[in-house]
């Protein structure tokens, strides 16, 4: 009974930080930075456009698989209550 109850606390647990963490990292996506660049180069601006980019999408990238991960937690969480 006790070792049903800890591993249901530990799969909701589990389920629940995945989520929390992919919500926090989804948030600097939208969070806006302090961006130092020259004005008056073009190729600093497209260099640090580009940079932004490779950032943004790395984050969004790891909220999508820590935001799967915590489904896959929560299913098998479900269907091994079943």
């Amino acid at each position: 009974m006790f070792n049903v109850l800890k591993d249901e606390t530990l799969f909701l647990a589990i389920e629940v930080g995945l989520w929390l963490i992919s919500l926090i990292v989804s948030f600097f996506v939208l969070y806006p930075v302090k961006y130092m660049f020259n004005t008056n180069s073009v190729e600093t601006i497209i260099e640090m456009q580009e940079k932004i980019i490779r950032y943004k999408r790395f984050l969004l990238t790891l909220s999508i698989i820590l935001y799967l991960a915590s489904l896959i937690v929560l299913s098998v969480f479900l269907i091994k209550r079943l």
